[in-house]
């Protein structure tokens, strides 16, 4: 993914950002990341319960992703940064949840394991495992879980009676025909007028535009748990058409993989964030390939733009204190 040979020195000409970058920029990464693992997440009052991971928690993930590229160089940010991020997997799930945490230890995985290590079906059985073991358990039982035997066991009989199908995938598949089910109860003009709202918030966010979220408004026709699988949000949509376009989208991604180690530091960001979220965009919502990109570049920009204005202040200091220095002499 990340260079035309798996060498880490190719990896580190794919993977690095080749400006000079501030470190007041780099401490305020790992500040702002740790208050949002601080009081980025609600957890329960009660031991066992389920705790709740708010946006700016989730969306957390485009933060350590444009980090890792700008200050690559910075072994202190890495090695806090990665810390940072395996508290926020531990996090999320000791309080029952998954999404999140498979995303953060894909990027880990992405960028340290399979970038130190050759990764081949040898190494991977294990770790496929035991992932198994520890998400599988999750999903059964949420924040009760805890690894021993018993569960294990648990974990073994259950996954066999499904056919070792996980329950995020068939209630989102159900979810899924919900949406082609209330295509009937809802005419064409004003399913369109859900999408452009389902546009609106892709900028503004869901909770500032109403009638936005497919699966609340077909939840008020058919119970189900929210979620849904990407083709039929196309559909729902736009009907064939909306399922084209939407594959299209994917497509364009995944073409541009190819040729990973070409792009721009930009493209590389957004192409990873593609990577690791795909359990999100293709069972809970295609936002992540819209707003998740679109935030990938604010966030890039912002950091670009005020990396130039440290440096910049930091060269004229520099050059101040050899004037200075010239002077003397």
């Amino acid at each position: 993914m990340f260079t035309k040979n798996s060498d880490s020195k190719n990896y580190e000409i794919a993977w690095k950002y080749n400006k000079p970058v501030s470190e007041i920029i780099a401490w305020g990464y790992l500040f702002l990341l740790t208050f949002i693992l601080i009081f980025g997440f609600s957890r329960p009052a009660k031991e066992g319960g389920r705790g709740s991971p708010s946006t700016i928690y989730e969306y957390s993930i485009v933060l350590f992703i444009v980090g890792y590229y700008f200050f690559h160089s910075n072994k202190y940010y890495i090695n806090l940064s990665s810390f940072l991020l395996i508290l926020y997997a531990l996090q999320n799930l000791y309080y029952g949840g998954r999404i999140t945490a498979l995303q953060e230890l894909t990027i880990f995985f992405i960028l340290f394991v399979h970038k130190k290590s050759k990764t081949n079906l040898k190494t991977m059985i294990p770790v496929v495992i035991f992932s198994f073991i520890i998400f599988t358990g999750v999903g059964l039982f949420r924040a009760n879980f805890r690894l021993s035997t018993s569960t294990i066991n648990d974990i073994f009989e259950s996954s066999n009676n499904k056919a070792l199908t996980l329950d995020t995938a068939y209630s989102a598949y159900y979810t899924s025909l919900t949406f082609i089910k209330t295509e009937s109860i809802l005419s064409l003009p004003e399913r369109l007028r859900i999408f452009i709202n389902w546009i609106c918030s892709q900028l503004v966010g869901g909770s500032l535009i109403r009638e936005s979220n497919v699966a609340q408004i077909t939840r008020r026709y058919y119970i189900h748990y929210y979620g849904g699988v990407l083709p039929f949000f196309g559909h729902f949509f736009m009907g064939y058409i909306g399922t084209i376009l939407i594959s299209l989208v994917v497509a364009k991604y995944i073409n541009d993989l190819k040729s990973f180690y070409k792009k721009s530091g930009l493209s590389k960001c957004i192409l990873l964030y593609f990577v690791v979220t795909t359990p999100r965009w293709f069972l809970y919502s295609p936002s992540p390939l819209f707003r998740g990109a679109f935030l990938v570049f604010v966030v890039y920009y912002i950091t670009e733009q005020f990396n130039a204005f440290f440096m910049k202040r930091q060269y004229m200091r520099m050059n101040e204190r050899d004037k200075l220095q010239y002077a003397k002499a």
